[in-house]
């Protein structure tokens, strides 16, 4: 069976693609005003995308809501997340936290870090079901 790379990413046919954050290609993104790495995984199928993004220590995505459910694993690093302004964590590799939609949040990277995130599709036009 021949198998196609995407990007670094193994479409292996059968619906699945295989990838590693460290052999994907990045590009950036603005992600509300932070310039971060982003390698997305696929989107637009099953209202879902999903993408590996990559925090300097200190990049600070500034205080935003979604308009869907969002998951992010934390693959490697620390994360310090504010919800409202009242409730704080950190997420260090090998955690994972969901987000309900609505919620205003800010994350902080504590250092060097990739996330996998992975969200309902809410941009218009997306969806290939549309």
């Amino acid at each position: 069976m021949a198998f196609e790379e995407v990007g670094k990413k193994t479409d292996m046919g059968g619906g699945v693609i295989h990838c590693r954050p460290d052999a994907c290609e990045y590009s950036e993104a603005s992600i509300y005003g932070t310039s971060l790495a982003r390698s997305p995984i696929f989107q637009g199928d099953h209202g879902v995308r999903s993408a590996f993004f990559k925090m300097k220590k200190g990049d600070v995505i500034a205080n935003h809501k979604h308009k869907k459910w969002v998951q992010v694993a934390i693959l490697s690093g620390c994360v310090k997340v504010n919800q409202d302004v009242t409730t704080e964590f950190v997420a260090e590799a090998g955690s994972v936290y969901f987000l309900d939609p609505g919620y205003f949040h800010i994350e902080t990277a504590v250092e060097d870090s990739i996330l996998l995130v992975t969200q309902g599709e809410d941009r218009p036009g997306w969806l290939k079901d549309e």
